[in-house]
């Protein structure tokens, strides 16, 4: 393998994480709103039963496409810790 094809896939890998990130600000804009949901309606911060399920739904979405479970889980659990601050400083409760 040369330079020049490290150099193509890094840009692909470039490329993938821009999208990464899209998707990712996609997700947090929808997050608010369900804060915003959550707080006008009284819902917790939290939702032990809808993480379990999404536990469940990432590790078979996960091994669908060839990756860890557990990284995958990981990856989304950091993500949803993230949703939970951010609810919180909304005003959602525990």
């Amino acid at each position: 393998m040369s330079s020049s094809d490290i150099d193509s896939l890094r840009a692909e890998l470039d490329t993938i994480d821009e999208e990464m990130m899209r998707l990712l600000g996609e997700r947090f804009g929808v997050t608010r709103r369900v804060g915003a949901l959550k707080k006008a309606n009284g819902h917790k911060a939290v939702d032990p039963a809808r993480e379990a399920a999404q536990d469940a739904r990432i590790r078979r979405q996960a091994a669908a496409v060839g990756i860890d479970g557990d990284l995958a889980v990981a990856v989304m659990r950091l993500v949803r810790a993230r949703v939970v601050e951010d609810h919180r400083a909304m005003g959602v409760g525990d």
